[in-house]
């Protein structure tokens, strides 16, 4: 998958998109591989957080509209093209470890929606984000719409939806569509990601394996009566 780089250190998967010619473009192939690797993720135990960039000084512009005439030429491509982002975007989300985006230049449109399926954004001072469907004349998806309004709030989203205008780090955190803005996010992701990994839950033994007794004596047990 050359459009995509996948490296695993110290139990932490990163995976870049990488088509910088082109702003990190989104083929059909690659939602369906990155639907492909989150599920993969989700069963490997050599990872326990991960992060999703983009190469090249940008996250992502989006799909890339340059092959819609080969891939959503007509409505039954269209659905199955739809059916293909979202499969991506549920992957994400649904993966039981912590997913950060880290953010740099432009996260447009579906760019946008692949990093609202994170779990956590982390974005550099220059990135500018935006969903501009409006301006395309193109109806955005129910699921990135409902993550949207999740993150921002009613009045928030209808003003990026309707405006399809772009924003800068410092707005989009106000709005609470980035989490963390710094002039080095993917550090700062990856101290993240590293607390994370390197931390063995009390309920789980040397090997891996459900530690039962020790989850009955753990304090996070207690919480529950």
């Amino acid at each position: 998958m050359s459009d995509i780089n996948v490296t695993i250190r110290d139990r932490i998967a990163v995976v870049t998109l990488n088509r910088p010619d082109v702003r990190n473009a989104m083929k059909l192939s690659m939602w369906q591989d990155i639907a492909s690797l989150f599920v993969r993720f989700g069963r490997d135990d050599n990872v326990r957080a991960i992060i999703l960039t983009g190469a090249g000084g940008n996250f992502s512009v989006g799909a890339d509209v340059s092959e819609f005439a080969k891939v959503r030429s007509n409505i039954a491509q269209s659905k199955a093209y739809e059916v293909a982002v979202d499969a991506s975007s549920d992957a994400i989300a649904s993966v039981p470890k912590p997913v950060i985006a880290v953010l740099e230049g432009y996260c447009l449109g579906g760019g946008c929606h692949l990093s609202m399926s994170c779990d956590f954004r982390y974005a550099h001072t220059a990135t500018s984000i935006g969903i501009p469907a409006a301006k395309l004349s193109i109806v955005y998806g129910v699921r990135s719409t409902q993550r949207l309004l999740a993150l921002v709030g009613l009045t928030n989203a209808k003003r990026i939806l309707y405006s399809a205008d772009r924003y800068n780090a410092g707005d989009a955190s106000r709005m609470g569509l980035i989490d963390h803005v710094s002039d080095d996010p993917m550090s700062d992701a990856m101290t993240f990601a590293a607390s994370i990994a390197a931390r063995r839950r009390r309920q789980e033994n040397p090997d891996g394996t459900f530690d039962g007794a020790g989850w009955a004596r753990s304090e996070e047990c207690r919480c529950f009566h």
